[in-house]
């Protein structure tokens, strides 16, 4: 059974958490990961933080303007399909390294300090 704790929090709390983590994902690693030339900057990490963002929008009704990692690459960047399907390549070779055994997002990359 999972430990559960449910949090109260105001909705411009919430709205603000879903933004930063928007810009972490959409505005700025995605550059980083981008920008490697060394492939050291990890496409696992990019592509299941964008999930998570865009899940968690889906769940609590806040608009993107795309439904998907695919579809944000195709209408952000030109020849986004190409890009994305490069990154996709890499995410399947990279996450098969990681090997999570089945976390998701949330028990991969919680900092367990705070």
């Amino acid at each position: 059974m999972y430990n559960q704790l449910l949090v109260t929090i105001e909705k411009k709390d919430f709205k603000y958490f879903i933004s930063r983590l928007y810009d972490e994902y959409f505005e700025d690693y995605v550059y980083e990961v981008l920008g490697d030339e060394d492939n050291e900057k990890s496409v696992v990490v990019l592509f299941e933080g964008m999930n998570y963002c865009i899940d968690l929008c889906k769940k609590y009704g806040f608009h993107l303007p795309f439904n998907s990692i695919k579809e944000y690459f195709i209408t952000d960047f030109e020849d986004g399909e190409i890009i994305y399907n490069n990154l996709y390549k890499r995410y399947l070779e990279e996450d098969k390294i990681y090997n999570y055994e089945n976390k998701d997002f949330r028990e991969r990359f919680t900092n367990d300090e705070l």
